[in-house]
């Protein structure tokens, strides 16, 4: 069974999430307080995913590399907020291991 992922889609405004044709969750690019890298344990592999605060409460948005439209997404992302450099690598090293981080937060 596939699982149902939702589709990223992102523009000049913010991203969204979207599932079946209808938005699950909107955020605006300057909404976001934080974003966070972290890995997720899928037994046999490792899920790299993005965690986005839009406001006070620790609840993020999450973005999973598996989800359609992720590599289009990291591109945006990428381009409009100065991440933390080798973010990427020292979230996937060492396999299944969380290694959360912060890799950007609003001064």
């Amino acid at each position: 069974m596939t699982p149902d992922f939702p589709t990223v889609l992102a523009d000049e405004s913010g991203f969204r999430l979207e599932r079946d044709g209808t938005d699950v969750v909107g955020v605006g690019w300057d909404e976001i307080q934080e974003i966070i890298a972290f890995k997720r344990d899928i037994f046999s592999y490792d899920i790299i995913c993005l965690g986005f605060r839009v406001d006070d409460s620790e609840t993020f948005i999450e973005v999973a590399e598996d989800f359609p439209g992720y590599k289009q997404f990291l591109k945006t992302v990428e381009s409009r907020f100065p991440l933390k450099d080798g973010w990427w690598n020292d979230v996937a090293v060492p396999a299944f291991a969380t290694n959360m981080m912060q890799i950007w937060a609003r001064a």
